[in-house]
């Protein structure tokens, strides 16, 4: 009996401490913006997309204090990533694109088929 209890408590520790990391892991996405359906180009510049985005939005490009690609699952294009000063930044992006239309050709001009330059791109905040 003395270690079912002991077993059971320890499962609870380890449960508990799980869910500590998957916070911690959050809160450091706190001031992450992922930016969606922009396919990865052959000279890609990540710095001159995040300016044609913010000057699309009417924010400042220097909130931005890293911009980098994450490789994508399965097959599926990645996600941009921008890291903002602060977590309020996010949420200022995030506004203004809702109250902004982004297509992708807005950001990347030289998309050659109409249907994709139509496409909307997508801003959300990062998650785990």
């Amino acid at each position: 009996m003395y270690l079912t209890n002991q077993n059971t408590h320890l499962k609870l520790k380890v449960n508990a401490m799980e869910q500590q990391i998957r916070n911690m892991d959050q809160k450091l996405l706190d001031n992450v913006l992922e930016i969606t359906r922009i396919p990865k180009g052959k000279n890609e510049n990540l710095e001159e997309l995040s300016s044609k985005l913010a000057s699309k939005l009417n924010i400042e490009k220097r909130q931005v204090s890293m911009v980098k690609r994450l490789k994508g699952m399965g097959g599926k294009e990645g996600v941009i990533q921008l890291v903002l000063q602060q977590e309020e930044q996010v949420n200022q992006w995030i506004r203004a694109a809702r109250r902004e239309t982004i297509a992708m050709e807005d950001i990347i001009p030289n998309v050659t088929n109409p249907d994709v330059a139509k496409t909307r791109v997508i801003l959300r905040r990062a998650l785990t």
